[in-house]
């Protein structure tokens, strides 16, 4: 089966299973995919400053990695995605030991508010005080879904939620000062 027709079945809202289509077909309209339409904006992430296309603002930028390892974290596994092809691999499907309809309905909230975020960044310059702000809202999308999926889906993916709200809930960053300055 291709991962489109895994994403058309996936019991999400009409419009974030088009959104996942534009991912699948690298169609989003990212920085660097407007650059090649003749737009004459930046090509580069407004956050971190590198070259934005689908993998970067979903993967690679500094607030999706935050957001994966997160994801990591609080469903005890132990890699996070660096890419499309690597999220729908098999690989992460065992990873987070969760059948596969779930992974792209726990992808789609996440990957929704990763997107919804970028674009007040980008457009709005409005920028999140913490990148916890963008785990919440994911988790919020996925609450909001929960509904569309089968009764017995409903109180399975209400566990995978609450794992993830209790991680957040209870994340407490280090304080200690990082360095790669050793004193002799």
């Amino acid at each position: 089966m291709k991962e489109s027709d895994n994403i058309w079945k996936t019991k999400i809202p009409l419009k974030i299973k088009f959104f996942l289509w534009q991912i699948e077909n690298d169609r989003l309209p990212t920085a660097s995919a407007l650059k090649k339409r003749g737009w004459r904006g930046s090509h580069l992430c407004c956050l971190c400053g590198r070259k934005e296309d689908v993998n970067h603002v979903l993967f690679r930028c500094s607030m999706a990695r935050f957001i994966w390892c997160g994801v990591r974290e609080a469903l005890a596994g132990k890699n996070i995605p660096t890419s499309w092809e690597d999220w729908r691999g098999l690989q992460l499907v065992n990873e987070f030991k969760l059948p596969k309809r779930f992974t792209m309905f726990l992808f789609s909230g996440l990957a929704w508010a990763l997107w919804k975020t970028r674009n007040k960044m980008a457009i709005e310059h409005i920028y999140p005080t913490q990148a916890m702000q963008v785990l919440h809202l994911g988790v919020s999308f996925m609450q909001k879904w929960r509904p569309l999926l089968k009764a017995s889906d409903q109180e399975k993916m209400k566990e995978v939620v609450d794992r993830l709200k209790h991680w957040a809930m209870n994340f407490c960053p280090s304080v200690a000062c990082v360095s790669d300055i050793e004193e002799i």
